[in-house]
């Protein structure tokens, strides 16, 4: 028992400090963008990261973010055509898996942080354009549905549903709550 709890220790500490800093620039828009993402050494175990985003070398944003490893992911997340940027921040039980969003705006050319999206687990988009659903894994599964505005905004709609036959009808049932309110909102 002791080795596997020394193994499954160092396991750990391992993923957390293998990859202090990534270093990364993609062309996005006809614009060159970069993102530096750093752990902070003296918060190591406090997950805390530093972000920093340039474009054509101009500082945009910088954050400091939840990250207990450093790894991230381009999606379009609202469905505007262009990728967003995810940036890994942590996997609960049962493969809860969170991520910080930050949103490309076309108009301006830049990405701004969508506050809240990280506190959703498996937040990721549906087949209607600016909704999210965040999938909880408990036992049952728990779906969870969001509006993406534009403006990086995210809305809860409070529309929920539990699946415990596991066969994706509470998702779609989810789907078309939404399209109610969304038409009634018009």
């Amino acid at each position: 028992m002791k080795i596997c709890l020394a193994f499954l220790s160092f396991f750990i500490a391992s993923l957390c400090s293998a990859q202090a800093k990534v270093d990364t620039s993609w062309m996005l828009n006809g614009h060159h963008f970069r993102l530096i993402l750093e752990a902070d050494e003296e918060a190591i175990y406090d997950l805390n990261a530093k972000a920093a985003f340039f474009r054509e070398n101009t500082p945009l944003l910088s954050d400091s973010l939840l990250c207990s490893r450093l790894y991230m992911n381009f999606m379009d997340m609202n469905g505007d055509g262009f990728n967003d940027l995810l940036v890994f921040q942590s996997a609960g039980a049962r493969a809860n898996e969170t991520y910080h969003l930050f949103l490309f705006r076309k108009k301006t050319n830049d990405f701004v942080r969508v506050e809240g999206y990280e506190a959703w687990p498996n937040l990721y988009k549906t087949k209607i354009r600016g909704v999210l659903a965040a999938t909880i894994l408990s036992g049952m599964v728990h779906y969870r549905f969001f509006l993406l505005t534009d403006k990086g905004e995210l809305v809860d709609l409070d529309i929920v549903e539990e699946d415990d036959n596991l066969d994706g009808e509470e998702f779609e049932k989810g789907l078309r709550r939404v399209q109610k309110v969304l038409k009634k909102a018009r």
